[in-house]
């Protein structure tokens, strides 16, 4: 027969360094109350072993759910005196190796699949997703935890690419680095200039192609850093040329394609003469088309004004500003005081 602590142990491995005193079931949680079973403890600062109790604290860890239920577990701390009297630290807090880190409030596994939550869905869709699964969290600490993680190991690849991202659209763009076989983004750069880039590239050498962008300073530091790598432009930028390319070649060419055209048609040069005239007729008013004819009767009383009786004319403009004030109020006078006597 298994004991239920023995059965305890078996669904939390990570539990067998503690003490559990009591597990019950409380407004849908499981809570496991445990306290800590070592009687010395290494202090982290000098590795010096000590059981001098200064006192006791209460940790809460959330884990991973068992049985579509929320677990917690109510670890009761403690805090020692360090042995060494050259240690800076007085008192350290006791850590469970596997179980607790400082300041964490959760266990490994949980911590494991929260971060295996923000990789993959970020912040608002990974909220709801954690939600799901008994480990409700806001968007920000799952911000927190993919930034919190490590960067993952990486090697120099062959095919190296390169392309510019913005930090502020406008006025900060950085480089960014990317394995082009894996798709997986290696380093980012502070700014795209060519030293910077030529700087990466002699501190990791290895690189034989070098798929860049069309710009000219990232030619430049592939040629200073890796003389030696092939370059190439990936194909969003190949077909943006091919295209850039097609375009201004056929407008260098709109004349000999609307003669072509024409002398398809069979027309004659009187004839083009005055298909041309009618172009010019055509877009020779303010609008882009040509006012389509109205049928319809006037209403009466519209375009009875005359021009300058409408506000915001060249002769409102002046009405107005007839009746400005001075700037220099010096300058003004009096009509009504009569004129001063001219000398004889």
């Amino acid at each position: 027969m298994v004991r239920c602590d023995e059965l305890v142990v078996d669904l939390f491995p990570h539990l067998s360094a503690l003490q559990l005193e009591r597990v019950f079931f409380d407004c849908g949680v499981i809570r496991l109350m445990a306290s800590t079973r070592e009687a010395e403890v290494a202090c982290p600062g000098r590795a010096v072993m000590s059981n001098r109790v200064h006192s006791t604290y209460g940790r809460h860890l959330a884990a991973t759910p068992v049985g579509d239920q929320p677990v917690l577990i109510e670890l009761t701390a403690r805090g020692l005196y360090c042995e060494n009297i050259r240690c800076p630290r007085r008192i350290f807090a006791e850590q469970v190796e596997g179980l607790t880190v400082r300041y964490g409030r959760r266990t490994p596994a949980a911590r494991r699949v929260l971060e295996a939550v923000a990789v993959a869905l970020a912040g608002r869709a990974g909220g709801r997703l954690a939600a799901v699964l008994h480990t409700p969290v806001s968007r920000t600490t799952l911000l927190r935890a993919v930034m919190a993680m490590p960067d993952p190991a990486w090697t120099v690849p062959k095919v190296l690419g390169v392309d510019d991202f913005a930090t502020r659209r406008g006025q900060h763009y950085g480089t960014v680095l990317i394995d082009c076989e894996t798709s997986q983004p290696l380093d980012p750069l502070p700014c795209r200039d060519a030293a910077t880039l030529a700087g990466w590239l002699w501190e990791h050498p290895g690189s034989e192609i070098i798929c860049r962008e069309r710009a000219g300073s990232y030619a430049e530091g592939a040629r200073t850093g890796a003389p030696n790598a092939v370059q190439v432009t990936d194909r969003f930028h190949l077909w943006q040329n091919l295209g850039t390319a097609a375009e201004r070649n056929v407008r260098r060419h709109n004349n000999c394609l609307k003669a072509a055209a024409i002398s398809a048609q069979g027309l004659t040069n009187d004839a083009v003469a005055d298909h041309a005239d009618a172009e010019k007729e055509m877009f020779a008013h303010r609008g882009p088309y040509p006012r389509a004819p109205c049928d319809r009767p006037r209403p009466v009383g519209l375009g009875t004004r005359h021009p300058r009786d409408r506000p915001g004319t060249a002769h409102g403009r002046q009405h107005r500003a007839s009746h400005r004030p001075r700037r220099d109020s010096r300058r003004i006078t009096d009509r009504t005081a009569p004129a001063p006597a001219q000398p004889a």
